[in-house]
């Protein structure tokens, strides 16, 4: 995901007062995440990586999810009963493996995410597609069903980022991920799930070429041993760094930190769908009630993080706050009383480990909050590789887990979370992972999907979000603060607002 929230980091330069820029010759950088592979219809952590491969037909402009720019599409135009959209795409652009990009690609892309097969989780965003039509090798048409507005937006997110049908189909949809092939500025030269993977220029880029002549990425779990590489040189930049590692780092003369808001709220998603008490509106109120959200930024988070007046973080797309469910523990008792809970109950909470800022303390924090009203929690954590097949499985035993959600764009966000959503036949859960469902707000969502005006849509997703903040699908607990460490020397680099990064303008010092 591209262009909002922005951060173009310009570092104080090292040395001489007349020393130059010069290019990078590698820029190196370590997450918490280790990688999935790289298809983009497919795959969430490598995002961020993915987006130096892959190009999308359109893009958003900076800080302004609403605001649509060209990308592979130099222009569009949609028809008067909406249901038409047509794309003029730029010429000349090659894949990495030099094919052209053109009006066949589109088609094939498109169809490969809405092919079954494919099991993409992302399918919904092109849901409302009918057919598309290639016009000529730089002119494509797509119809919807019905008149689709949001179709831009998601157009825009990487999960729909362009493939080259000759490529893709060499592979099966699982051996594709290990050899990706995009018209973006650098190609993959190296994957390792649990060591480096590495990024080169890609030698067909039809823009302005990477700076860099490498991009390398490397999984490290502990925040401790991300800082210690950042200090010491291993690494040029550390992510997803945790508030106690900050005065060190910012007492380091060669190290700047980078503190910025987010699109990311961490929440615990109730399991609606396996019934009392979970299905009870009272008690997920009342645990709304009973967690004093405002002293777990402040003391555990150290501040680097947002208090939640609403479902969405400050960034988001139609961003709303409507207030209530602050900390009053003897409200939470009362609520529980009517809900037929006096004296509380007993449940299962899973959490990852190192995935969201402070994940253990804050399971923990919360963990006591709701012991003193009356709701007993086992806190089970683990790896996040581990904790995706399980928050996924129907079969292992919760009341709620942890998850956050980025999403910048508020139908989608919407859509995938709270949108109802059919149980599947097998013991896969939907992205919709609590099965709440509110016929307002798939209303709401429908009107929306239909109206062209940004500024009215907004106001309708803001309908919708009160609507669930009020039904309380998940225990709310904070907008997660971005934190980065960067050695100085280093500038170019940008950081967006659903945490993804990039890094082909860097140079050095």
């Amino acid at each position: 995901m591209k262009k909002a929230f922005v951060l173009l980091i310009a570092a104080a330069l090292m040395g001489s007062a007349g020393a130059a820029k010069s290019e990078a010759e590698e820029v190196r950088i370590a997450g918490g995440s280790h990688l999935d592979a790289f298809d983009p219809q497919l795959e969430v952590t490598s995002l961020s990586v993915a987006m130096h491969i892959y190009d999308t037909l359109v893009d958003f402009g900076d800080e302004n999810y609403g605001s649509i720019i060209p990308s592979l599409a130099e222009r569009w135009d949609n028809s008067e009963d909406g249901l038409t959209w047509t794309f003029y795409l730029k010429k000349g652009v090659k894949f990495s493996d030099g094919s052209p990009f053109n009006a066949d690609s589109v088609k094939f892309t498109l169809e490969r995410i809405l092919d079954p097969k494919t099991a993409s989780p992302n399918r919904a965003k092109v849901a409302e597609i009918s057919k598309v039509d290639v016009v000529d090798d730089y002119i494509v048409k797509i119809t919807t069903r019905k008149p689709y507005a949001p179709l831009l937006e998601n157009l825009a997110t990487y999960h729909l980022a362009m493939l080259s049908r000759s490529a893709t189909s060499k592979y099966s949809v699982l051996e594709y991920g290990m050899k990706p092939v995009g018209t973006g500025p650098y190609m993959l030269e190296s994957y390792d799930i649990s060591g480096e993977t590495v990024l080169i220029r890609n030698p067909n880029y039809f823009g302005t070429p990477g700076i860099p002549d490498r991009i390398s990425y490397t999984p490290v779990p502990e925040v401790s041993a991300r800082v210690i590489m950042l200090q010491t040189g291993e690494v040029d930049i550390a992510t997803g760094l945790s508030p106690e590692s900050v005065p060190p780092l910012e007492a380091d003369p060669n190290i700047e930190v980078i503190s910025k808001p987010s699109t990311m709220m961490v929440s615990f998603t109730h399991q609606m769908w396996k019934g009392a008490p979970y299905d009870n509106k009272l008690v997920r109120q009342a645990m709304m009630y009973a967690v004093d959200r405002e002293a777990i930024v402040k003391t555990i988070l150290g501040g680097y993080g947002v208090v939640p007046k609403g479902p969405f973080s400050p960034g988001v797309q139609a961003f709303a706050e409507f207030g209530g469910y602050e900390y009053n523990p003897e409200k939470a008792k009362e609520l529980l009383a009517q809900a037929g809970y006096p004296n509380g109950f007993s449940t299962i909470a899973l959490a990852p480990e190192g995935r969201y800022m402070k994940a253990r303390e804050v399971s923990e924090a919360v963990q006591g909050y709701l012991a003193q009203v009356g709701i007993n929690i086992e806190l089970k954590m683990s790896e996040w590789a581990t904790y995706v097949t399980e928050f996924q499985s129907t079969l292992v035993d919760r009341g709620m887990h942890m998850l956050g959600s980025s999403i910048p764009t508020a139908h989608w966000r919407i859509e995938r979370i709270w949108g109802t959503q059919k149980m599947p036949d097998n013991d896969h859960l939907p992205p919709n992972t609590s099965q709440y469902s509110n016929p307002e707000v798939d209303r709401l969502l429908a009107e929306a999907s239909q109206n062209f005006s940004l500024e009215e849509r907004n106001k309708l997703y803001a309908q919708a979000e009160k609507l669930v903040w009020e039904d309380a699908p998940e225990l709310w607990l904070f907008g997660q603060s971005q934190l980065a460490g960067v050695r100085k020397g280093f500038s170019g680099y940008k950081f967006y607002g659903n945490q993804d990064w990039r890094l082909d303008r860097v140079v050095k010092q």
